[in-house]
């Protein structure tokens, strides 16, 4: 062992100490049972909800914990930390209802990644958290020929070193689980970095049939990825609780075992297609649409989740099509009125308040009437409320205690015999 990973271990041994006492508190549990009778459609004492703060950029973690909060020095201690020290804070400052799990993740490193046939590079911004910009590899014109299909290869023998480095550095006391790398089913996304926004948003009237063979190669890509690593076993499905429960890398998904192997069902497999914002639903349903039905149609089970901060009010009529639906994400920028009355019973509705507003707009008076409101139209039907894609809390962290707080005290009786 070398000196450095000692120190590591010596440093992270208090915040797994404090961790532990968190994870094995009884509400844990009681949150655990909440989400997976929640996905499972079962009666639930509340609307669940919860502060995805896995997304939380690193000025918004700066505002919380400081500049600098780690102590760790190795790649794989600091990622630990980076985890631990999170959902410390969390629990101290928010109380919401996503639990934590006696476990952490270490990411498997890719061993191969074909990539599309052609190069697709960014021009970095100078200022910190700035967003890149991809510059398009067919801006000129689009050529198929090309175009090849993707596969991307995790590097095992790596990934299991890895794991074994984080169990070490936690000392075992902590399950550590290897997230797999994986082609996300966003085909239209794809398109845009292929060939830029501007340009695909003609080509859907000018070259329609060439945009179709483009989504055709992303889809089979993305295929032929799910199937490998369902033959493989390369897939983000942990078990947890000695096999109580099973969950995703993603927020609060808690599942109840099914008793088979898991599959690319049990991932409950993110759908989204945000770049096509801007397409109208009959284009959307000509050319995003497709490529979700035959991507979702991989799904055994009624697990797919679509996420679109986007408006929504016309196009989840096309959405409801994708086989297996089951988790339906209704933005502030989707009327959530009209998702409660349209969409159909079967459906979990993913609601979200708007950060900008709770961190920026509103004042707290106007957060609690917000969340209030949200709260008494939930709580009719299975439905679940989020505060997410906080890129900024305007130097204001007790603005998350305090949405919670709200949530809380509004949070009624939920679920399909509520």
């Amino acid at each position: 062992m070398t000196g450095d990973r000692k120190r590591d271990r010596d440093r992270l041994r208090p915040i797994v100490d404090r961790y532990l006492a968190v994870a094995d508190d009884p509400r844990q549990e009681a949150r655990k049972r909440l989400w997976a009778d929640h996905y499972a459609m079962r009666p639930v004492p509340a609307t669940p909800f919860s502060v995805y703060f896995e997304g939380m950029s690193s000025t918004a973690w700066s505002d919380a914990l400081g500049p600098d909060p780690l102590t760790t020095s190795t790649t794989v201690a600091r990622a630990l930390e980076d985890q631990l020290v999170k959902r410390l804070w969390m629990d101290e400052h928010v109380d919401d209802d996503a639990p934590k799990w006696r476990s952490v993740i270490v990411s498997c490193p890719v061993k191969e990644d074909s990539g599309w046939g052609v190069p697709i590079t960014y021009d970095s911004p100078a200022e910190r958290d700035g967003a890149r910009k991809p510059v398009p590899p067919f801006a000129d014109g689009i050529d198929l020929a090309r175009l090849h299909r993707r596969t991307l290869i995790p590097d095992i023998d790596a990934g299991e070193l890895r794991r074994s480095e984080a169990i070490d550095l936690v000392e075992g006391r902590l399950t550590v689980h290897l997230r797999f790398p994986f082609l996300p089913p966003s085909t239209f996304d794809t398109l845009v970095l292929l060939r830029g926004m501007d340009r695909l948003f003609m080509d859907v009237f000018d070259r329609p049939g060439e945009i179709h063979a483009m989504s055709a190669v992303v889809a089979d890509s993305v295929i032929d990825n799910v199937r490998m690593r369902e033959t493989e076993g390369w897939l983000n499905v942990f078990p947890e609780d000695d096999g109580r429960y099973r969950r995703g890398p993603h927020r609060v998904r808690a599942f109840y075992p099914t008793g088979d192997a898991p599959c690319f069902a049990d991932e409950w497999p993110y759908f989204s297609d945000q770049t096509s914002a801007g397409l109208g639903p009959e284009q959307f349903n000509a050319f995003v649409l497709p490529s979700h039905q035959r991507m979702a149609a991989l799904c055994t089970r009624p697990t797919v989740y679509f996420h679109g901060c986007e408006c929504l009010d016309q196009k989840m009529f096309g959405i409801m099509r994708i086989p297996s639906l089951k988790h339906f994400h209704v933005s502030p920028y989707t009327d959530l009125d009209h998702a409660i009355e349209h969409l159909r019973d079967d459906l979990i509705i993913e609601a979200h308040c708007h950060p900008g507003n709770t961190f920026f707009g509103f004042t707290d008076e106007q957060v609690e009437a917000d969340v209030r409101d949200r709260m008494r139209k939930l709580a009719v039907r299975q439905c679940d409320l989020h505060l997410s894609d906080i890129h900024a809390i305007n130097g204001r962290p007790e603005r998350l205690t305090h949405w919670a707080r709200c949530c809380r005290r509004f949070a009624g009786k939920a679920g399909p015999s509520a």
